[in-house]
């Protein structure tokens, strides 16, 4: 276990550049930037879909919300198990984490498109009490989806439409809806704010204590994060169809976001390093870690979807495989393939060596990759369920919606690390950490 004495001068002595003030004017250009020209081009192109409007903006805000959630999870699980080599990019960490209350603030107009009925039926009542009668066998599902208003969910072969249970209706009502994402906003900022506050001040004061004060939150707050990103990803993904339902959804979502986060991480560092920022502290060394747990949870985000589809498949009950039926058909099957291949297979072999985790320009572009990746992943959890039949139009007003809202979260990423140190300078564990050494 280390130590948590006061550190040495050891670090101090080394010539290295802490600080982004100088970069962040021209990195707060590029971010707005992409606040205007994002959001100029998809204003244009939600004058041709405008009715994906919202499905565009729950996809973006997912993006989102699921990096700066997998940063709170990284920051909360190198406190709780002592690590020692992450002092040095965990400051970063802490930044992204941080952005958790911007992704509160986005998430008013997603509300708002909620309650309107946009996105989620239930919420706004739209939903069917009484079972709808049997379709004939041999119905393709591209007919059996034209019979039937797919905001009550699809209709399979041989079987009822189910009845959504009155319980299940107040649970997916509005008001409860927004009770639980108030409460879960509330404990992901709150701990964002005592983490990121307290590591700062430890730069200042330098009092080893601090950390033992982080480490012992830090197991009440696994815990509460662990239920809460389930809630989220029950209520903003799963909930689009009110009558499917998989006890393995949250954790698929987390998963996701988990591995979103060591992508954004390790192009965050590479960008850093290569305006000399931070060069002396990171090292490869760190790069392999982070390159390491970007592969471990490629791994990790393919077994737990593995396992949700093998479960559903072999249990075939119509209620659960609707949900995958509809991505196994036309273009949505396509899309199924690319996620396969491009999120699981090729970043699998690309990945599993040691060399590319050891050279930072190669695994920013791996990361840049899963990010993209992670984009087409979240796609294909929403759009079917508004467009079962295809991918029309083409999702341009998507893309530049995620690029528009990136943006704002970019800018505020960069002014939470303006005026601070980029390593926490006062753990105790620094000097571990600048000299930490892959075996």
């Amino acid at each position: 276990m280390s130590s948590l004495a006061k550190p040495t001068a050891l670090y101090d002595a080394l010539n290295d550049k802490l600080r982004i003030d100088e970069f962040a004017p021209a990195a707060n250009r590029v971010a707005g930037g992409m606040v205007v020209v994002g959001g100029l081009l998809a204003a244009l192109f939600a004058l041709w879909g405008h009715d994906r409007f919202w499905v565009a903006y729950l996809v973006a805000f997912c993006f989102l919300l699921s990096i700066s959630l997998g940063a709170l999870f990284f920051v909360l699980i190198q406190h709780l198990t002592r690590a020692g080599w992450s002092v040095v990019v965990r400051r970063v960490a802490e930044a992204i984490a941080s952005n958790i209350w911007v992704c509160a603030v986005l998430f008013i107009p997603l509300a708002i498109g909620i309650y309107q009925g946009h996105l989620h039926p239930q919420a706004a009542g739209h939903v069917v009490h009484q079972a709808i009668e049997r379709v004939p066998v041999g119905t393709t599902v591209v007919d059996m989806i034209g019979k039937g208003d797919y905001l009550n969910g699809p209709l399979l072969p041989n079987t009822a439409h189910p009845v959504l249970e009155h319980y299940k209706e107040l649970y997916l009502s509005f008001p409860a809806f927004m009770g639980r994402m108030a409460i879960c906003f509330l404990i992901w900022i709150g701990l964002t704010r005592f983490y990121f506050s307290l590591s700062k001040k430890q730069d200042e004061t330098k009092d080893p204590a601090i950390t033992s004060k982080l480490q012992a939150v830090s197991a009440v707050g696994v815990l509460l994060f662990g239920g809460t990103v389930s809630v989220a990803g029950f209520d903003l993904l799963m909930a689009l169809d009110p009558y499917w339902y998989s006890t393995m959804f949250g954790v698929y979502f987390f998963a996701g976001g988990f591995l979103a986060f060591f992508a954004t991480l390790n192009l965050t560092l590479y960008l850093m390093r290569r305006k000399g920022v931070a060069a002396v502290a990171i090292s490869p060394e760190h790069f392999h870690d982070t390159g390491k747990l970007m592969f471990a949870f490629t791994v990790f985000w393919a077994y737990i979807g593995f396992s949700q589809y093998m479960l559903i498949w072999y249990g075939n009950m119509p209620e659960e495989s609707a949900w995958f039926l509809i991505r196994q058909t036309g273009q949505w099957l396509l899309v199924s393939v690319i996620l396969l291949l491009g999120h699981f297979i090729a970043p699998f072999l690309l990945s599993m060596s040691r060399w590319p985790k050891r050279r930072p320009g190669l695994l920013a572009c791996l990361a840049a990759y899963m990010l993209v990746m992670h984009f087409i992943d979240l796609y294909w959890l929403v759009v079917p369920q508004k467009s079962p039949t295809g991918i029309a139009p083409p999702p341009l007003l998507d893309f530049f919606l995620l690029i528009s809202l990136s943006g704002v979260w970019v800018f505020f990423l960069v002014k939470s690390l303006t005026g601070v140190n980029v390593i926490p300078t006062g753990d105790p564990r620094l000097v571990e950490s600048v000299h930490f050494v892959n075996q």
